[in-house]
């Protein structure tokens, strides 16, 4: 019996048929497989013939089938069913719990794994907490220590949910120019994968916090769809730094001159609002527009202007990348320069924005509270590995790494024509 329970022999056959004639059959099974199985001596049968019985589902279908002369039946050569138990959205856990969404890949476990521990080790012991990692690609051996680090914090659930089904079919704009993932659009999505929030917070993966963030759950967002920081490098880029940046931010993304530009790589989202705003058909279409420079957080940017609250810097505090953050930063308004400033100094979340990252720079800015962090996380091997890999082949990096170094004028030129030549 419990031979003929396993599913993967009754994958043989594939049906569809009225719930009535369905309904005929599993009785016709039932009473046949008990008969069967009362007069069948199990322990007296060798295990080559016990796999025949693999056979006996597909013939008693063929009998039924065979049976009512009236019944019409289409053959059909070959069946695929695609995401069979995809879910659609996630339920409530619990309706005081803060939630805390994520985006990442299987190239981004590591440092999910060390964002995540920074997070529960500043969690109240009183509170709950509800992480949900959307992801397509993360492997259960990554997934079982994501697991094991959160197992430690009894106040805190982990889920994950892939999204991948719900993006069938879309186009959505991926910027050869910057390093943006797929996984970067998951978050107009949440408010349909998360139907019984009402608020949520969405925070990169490549970030270490250093305050509850029940605490940043809690700001009163006066009535605005979302809260972010301002990007600090937009101000000076916008004002001269980049000539294109300001019409740019004025022809496509509609803000007028001094107003402010956010960061998207630490939200707090008022889904209510956000489904009012538009649905999420209507916000992936909005990603599949290619005329974006920086991707979703230009689309955000446009599509809630005056909608924003302005968080404090220290909030998402962005690291200066490689050095060349900060005179960018020092060439723009300073009240923007004192609050980066003041930021750096009492830091409540760090932000690896960009294309140096700790696990890769081992001594670039703010490193030593991502490998603090790092040190008691399930993954501490694992980033050893990957920074003995990145010091070891230095000189491994594309051709088109070689001719347009991260960082560099000859990479913002390129970047620049590209715009250019594309529309955006």
């Amino acid at each position: 019996m419990l031979y003929l329970k396993q599913k993967s022999y009754l994958k043989v056959v594939a049906f569809y048929m009225e719930a009535s004639l369905a309904q005929e059959f599993a009785r016709m099974v039932q009473r046949v497989a008990k008969s069967f199985f009362d007069t069948f001596d199990l322990a007296k049968v060798d295990v080559s013939r016990l796999r025949s019985l693999r056979h006996f589902f597909p013939f008693l279908f063929t009998a039924f089938l065979s049976a009512p002369p009236s019944l019409q039946v289409k053959r059909i050569g070959s069946v695929s069913i695609l995401h069979p138990s995809t879910d659609l959205f996630l339920p409530l856990w619990k309706e005081e719990a803060t939630a805390v969404v994520f985006a990442a890949n299987e190239k981004f476990a590591p440092a999910l794994g060390v964002c995540m521990n920074s997070l529960l080790e500043h969690t109240d012991p009183s509170h709950f907490y509800d992480i949900i990692v959307l992801e397509s690609d993360i492997t259960e051996f990554s997934k079982a220590r994501l697991e094991l680090l959160v197992s430690r914090f009894g106040q805190a659930k982990l889920r994950f949910f892939n999204p991948k089904s719900l993006l069938a079919g879309r186009q959505l704009q991926k910027n050869p120019a910057d390093h943006i993932s797929m996984e970067t659009y998951y978050r107009f999505l949440i408010a349909d994968i998360l139907p019984q929030y009402s608020k949520v917070l969405y925070l990169d993966c490549d970030t270490v916090i250093l305050e509850d963030v029940a605490k940043l759950a809690a700001v009163d967002l006066r009535g605005k769809v979302l809260g972010a920081a301002i990007d600090v490098e937009i101000p000076a880029l916008a004002g001269g730094l980049d000539p294109d940046l300001g019409p740019y931010l004025s022809k496509v993304i509609g803000l007028g001159e001094g107003e402010a530009y956010h960061q998207a790589g630490v939200l707090v989202l008022d889904l209510i609002k956000m489904r009012s705003l538009h649905s999420v058909d209507e916000w992936i279409g909005l990603a599949g527009e290619r005329k974006y420079r920086y991707n979703d957080q230009d689309i955000l940017n446009k599509e809630c202007r005056g909608r924003y609250y302005t968080l404090p810097m220290e909030w998402n505090l962005v690291v200066d990348c490689n050095h060349r953050r900060l005179p960018i930063i020092e060439a723009g308004p300073y009240p923007v320069l004192q609050e980066y400033l003041e930021a750096r100094r009492h830091p409540k979340l760090v932000h690896y924005a960009g294309f140096e990252k700790p696990w890769d720079a081992p001594d670039s800015d703010f490193s030593h509270l991502f490998w603090h962090y790092a040190r008691t996380s399930e993954f501490y091997d694992r980033l050893l590995a990957m920074v003995q890999t990145s010091t070891a082949s230095p000189g491994k990096e594309s051709l088109l790494l070689r001719l347009f170094p991260r960082g560099s004028k000859r990479r913002s030129f390129a970047k620049r024509l590209f715009y250019r030549t594309t529309g955006s």
